[in-house]
């Protein structure tokens, strides 16, 4: 039996737990930095970042809206559209 109090025994089992845990991120934060990267003429680099929120977050209607303007800034404009449509609904 493991001494629960035991210092090995709490690393072991911090340890073991961190293989269950996903990464967090602040969505606040990332979309800020999303954002500062579309207006410093990143666009991809902001749509990366923009498609991580998304896949968090399906539902982030900012997300959709600034990874619309950074594809009509490369000229997809389908691309565009479909997340302005996200948007709107």
């Amino acid at each position: 039996m493991i001494n629960i109090k035991s210092p090995i025994a709490i690393i072991f089992i911090f340890f073991i737990s961190g293989f269950h845990l996903k990464a967090q991120i602040d969505i606040n934060t990332s979309l800020f930095r999303a954002r500062k990267e579309l207006f410093e003429g990143n666009e991809k680099g902001a749509i990366q970042r923009l498609n991580l929120i998304i896949k968090i977050k399906p539902n982030h209607y900012r997300a959709y809206f600034f990874r619309g303007i950074a594809k009509y800034e490369l000229q997809d404009y389908t691309g565009a559209i479909e997340d302005f449509s996200s948007v709107i609904r």
